[in-house]
């Protein structure tokens, strides 16, 4: 017997906000910020925010796609100006 799942789809904004990529690295590319590099935690999810119009508007959305946790906003300007995201920073480190 084959189970059936709904799939729910969200659009999530943009932000705004595109930032030029730290030239002491070796990212030379404009970045722009999304709010789909969230994390998901216990009871919350870390969304990244860009002191931008749309925080609030991607924080109600991840309200409705993931009810019953927090939606917890961490300003991830500097982060994504140096080419990475919340959910890029949290992954597996070598030993």
């Amino acid at each position: 017997m084959i189970k059936s799942f709904k799939l729910f789809i969200a659009s999530i904004l943009a932000s705004v906000a595109v930032f030029a990529a730290d030239t002491e690295s070796t990212i030379n590319a404009s970045i722009n910020a999304g709010y789909n590099n969230h994390y998901i935690v216990n009871g919350a999810v870390i969304l990244c925010s860009f002191n931008d119009l749309n925080d609030k508007v991607a924080k109600a959305i991840l309200e409705k796609v993931y009810p019953g946790r927090e939606i917890v906003l961490v300003d991830a300007t500097q982060i994504f100006a140096r080419g990475g995201g919340i959910h890029c920073i949290t992954q597996q480190q070598p030993a």
